[in-house]
């Protein structure tokens, strides 16, 4: 997965690798807003090398670059353990994210255009999570793939039409992220 990310160039994507002895201990992706202002999509560290402080190393090594002003993430509410673990290395809560779930819609109007296109990359398929960019009427949508479960879409990309298609291609949850977790050093 990461090396296809590394190698599309089209992707504004940076990876950090914590290594020791030539073996990997843990992986973080953070994707590039603008000048100011990083992403962190996700950082993993190998579940036998946990509460070691590379997670914390990793952070710190990312945060104190004077580069980037502004980390963002997202963290669902009730994960205790991720804001607990945020809060210790020092980050800040500087907004909360409120994830709402939006009605399905019964529609057939999107059958010929699904089965034309297909929205989900390889990257899915292999990885369970992914971004795509859908086209329906000329107007584009970022849509957020994670898991088996859910779409994501941001508050300014909700309608009626994107609503109607991601319903009518698969049975998944849509999700709407209202505002953004942003974690400040």
């Amino acid at each position: 997965y990461i090396e296809k990310r590394i190698l599309d160039k089209n992707l504004n994507t940076i990876y950090k690798v914590a290594e020791k002895d030539n073996k990997i201990l843990g992986v973080m992706e953070l994707r590039i807003l603008d000048n100011e202002n990083i992403f962190l999509n996700y950082i993993a560290i190998k579940s036998d090398m946990r509460s070691l402080g590379i997670g914390k190393y990793m952070m710190k090594n990312l945060t104190s670059n004077d580069k980037y002003k502004y980390l963002s993430l997202d963290v669902f509410k009730d994960n205790d353990m991720a804001f607990k673990w945020y809060s210790k290395i020092g980050l800040k809560i500087q907004d909360i994210s409120q994830w709402i779930s939006i009605p399905r819609y019964n529609s057939s109007k999107f059958e010929e255009l699904s089965i034309k296109k297909n929205i989900y990359s390889e990257f899915y398929y292999e990885n369970g999570f992914d971004i795509v960019e859908v086209i329906l009427n000329n107007r584009k949508y970022n849509v957020g793939i994670m898991g088996k479960k859910w779409f994501r879409l941001n508050q300014d990309e909700i309608n009626k039409e994107i609503i109607e298609y991601l319903s009518y291609i698969s049975n998944r949850h849509i999700m709407c992220i209202v505002k953004k977790i942003g974690l400040l050093n």
